[in-house]
This record gives structure tokens, sequence and C-alpha cells, in this order.
């Protein structure tokens, strides 16, 4: 029996800012199965595993001809000579792999709808009634997924809104946030993370939070040259 698709990692799905984070746990729990191309909401339709041909003695011999009136039938066993009976042991060996695997798919497959409705809010179960795991996803998809264009205006007023800081609690939830951010910021290619403007931004706001910092870290950069990597601030 195939064990159920779960990681360790649950992420709730609750609103568009949870998506990116909560499709990618559900993608890796489906690629520890190898289902991942039958659910992947990106795909313009689902696919589904195909179930395996069980060998016959017909894939490696061709009909039998009756010498007595020329008639056709298809082998049996007995019919095939020593060479032909190794290639079907071979061709038996692979199906039965390739049946273990498509059983495991299949029944990964029921199970990962399980698993997405465990990481589903309850308020939008509604979005969970669908025929299949493929078209649970699509209709997430369409509800959650940010447009890249959305996802570079949350980001830039992620940003900004940190460099609007003026009292922190816990320093170090404060500094993973401003890194995680310029990561993400990064990865969409934001002008407000490129060259020295992410520094720039950050010792800004320093100079609110935490001046007696903020005037080390200035005096310490005018002895020395301009760093070049934001995470060589934090």
């Amino acid at each position: 029996m195939a064990p159920s698709p779960t990681t360790s990692t649950k992420v709730i799905l609750s609103s568009s800012k949870d998506y990116d984070d909560w499709i990618e746990v559900i993608k890796t729990a489906a690629l520890e199965f190898d289902i991942w191309k039958y659910i992947d909401p990106s795909q313009p339709q689902a696919t589904l595993p195909t179930a395996p041909e069980r060998p016959v003695p017909s894939m490696v011999s061709g009909p039998i001809i009756n010498a007595t009136d020329q008639t056709q039938r298809e082998p049996r066993f007995s019919d095939l000579d020593a060479d032909q009976r190794e290639q079907l042991r071979w061709l038996n060996a692979d199906y039965n792999d390739n049946k273990r695997r498509y059983n495991k798919q299949t029944e990964a497959l029921a199970k990962i709808r399980t698993r997405i409705q465990d990481t589903v809010d309850p308020m939008h179960f509604v979005y969970t009634k669908a025929p299949s795991p493929y078209d649970v996803l699509v209709r997430l998809a369409k509800r959650f997924q940010l447009t890249d264009y959305a996802k570079k205006q949350e980001l830039r007023t992620t940003w900004l809104g940190l460099q609007k800081s003026t009292k922190v609690t816990d320093v170090d939830a404060w500094l993973q946030a401003w890194e995680t951010t310029y990561d993400k910021c990064l990865e969409h290619d934001l002008p407000e993370v490129q060259a020295e403007w992410p520094i720039t931004s950050f010792v800004a706001t320093l100079s609110t939070v935490s001046p007696d910092f903020a005037n080390v870290y200035a005096i310490d950069q005018a002895k020395e040259t301009e760093p070049t990597d934001f995470r060589t601030v934090l």
C-alpha cells in the first residue's frame, strides 16, 4: 500500500498571500510519488497514469501457421523457443515494476485530494468540490494565484512597509522579513532592490529604528568600500 503523499510542512491556504508557499508544498508531496504531472494546474488539461499492458507471447513471436491449411493463430507460451521465453520473462518483470508504480500513483492521486482539503481553510471548501485533484487545483489557482503584476505590487507594498518601521520588538523576525522580501523582489526584478537602493533604504530605516547602530554603521562604511550585497548590512 502506498503511503499518503504528505510532507512535514503544513501551510494553510487562507488567502492569495499563502498560495505560492502552499502550492509548493503540494507539489513536493506530489513529486514524491511522481504524480505532479497529473495534477499540475498550469497544464491545459488533466492526464492520468496509463495502466501497463500485460505481456503475451505474441509480443515476442509471430503468429503460428498451421502446416495443413495455412491458418494462423496467436502463439502460446508452449510455442516459444528458449530465447523467446526469456524475452517474455524480461517483459513480465518490467510489467510487474510498472504495475506496482501504476498502483502507487493511482492510490496517491486518490489520497492527494485529502492532503489538499486538509490544508485549505474550511471557508474555501467550495473550491475543492471538483471531480479530480487536478480540477480542484485549477479552481484554487484561479481563485488565489496572483498575476505577475499583482505579485510585484504586493512585494512593492511589503518592501515600502518595512521602510516605515519605527519600532521593532522582534529583531530577528524583522531582519528575516527584510531578507525574505529582498529575495522575492530580486526574483521579480523590482527596481527597488537594484544597485545600492536596498542598502540605502535599510540604513535609512535603521536611522529611525536604531539610530545608534545606524551611526556606527555609517562610520564603519566611511572607512571602507560601500557594500554591494544587501545581506552584508544585515
